[in-house]
């Protein structure tokens, strides 16, 4: 398959491309700075979260699934996390391209959660996944995934994981969970939740 992964300068974003590629898919990664990706296997191209829409659309082209890692860590959650994703809703929308993935955060469609520790510390970055994972689901005609990843560990991956039963995941299973995702029409129109675990990812996925 075609596959465009928006945001793949990003920790996330580079293990999906990777395991994309292992997987024979054709990956093209778009970023702002694509001259900063070590690509390797998958074509990089530049791409601008706070353009139009349609100067989005031309950079994604046509494709089979639009993926969407990207991030501002906090530093433009309106412009990049919510409406930056928005924008590439719409524009997958425009190339009719059926197939969207979002990489977001666990419990971030449960606002009542949001008053207690860790996830009071980030409240407005759980504002803008939420935002932007409840247009995908109300608002477009996407045939959408999202994948609500617990907090981020930077350790090696084993191919293991379970549903949010514990407080953390890799970040390599992050991106291997993301990638099974594009073979699982079973996914299609679910919240998926991902942590570390026991399982093997690739029966996980399937079994959603």
């Amino acid at each position: 398959m075609d596959i465009f992964i928006v945001g793949g300068s990003g920790r996330v974003g580079l293990e999906l491309a990777k395991s994309l590629r292992d997987k024979n898919h054709n990956v093209v990664v778009g970023n702002r700075s694509p001259e900063k990706i070590d690509a390797d296997g998958f074509q990089t191209v530049k791409l601008d979260l706070t353009e139009s829409v349609s100067d989005i659309a031309e950079a994604i082209g046509k494709v089979d699934i639009v993926y969407f890692t990207a991030g501002s860590r906090g530093k433009d959650l309106l412009q990049i996390d919510a409406f930056g994703a928005v924008r590439t809703m719409l524009a997958a929308e425009k190339n009719n391209i059926k197939r969207y993935i979002m990489l977001s955060a666990y419990e971030s469609l449960n606002p009542d959660a949001w008053d207690e520790k860790p996830y009071s510390d980030l409240r407005e970055y759980y504002e803008a996944k939420f935002l932007a994972d409840k247009y995908l689901m109300d608002s477009t005609q996407l045939a959408y995934t999202i994948l609500q990843a617990v907090a981020l560990e930077e350790e090696a991956g084993n191919g293991k994981g379970d549903h949010a039963t514990e407080q953390t995941v890799t970040i390599p299973d992050v991106g291997l969970a993301l990638a099974e995702l594009a073979e699982q029409d079973n996914a299609i129109g679910k919240v998926v939740t991902i942590s570390n675990g026991d399982k093997d990812i690739t029966t996980l996925m399937k079994e959603v």
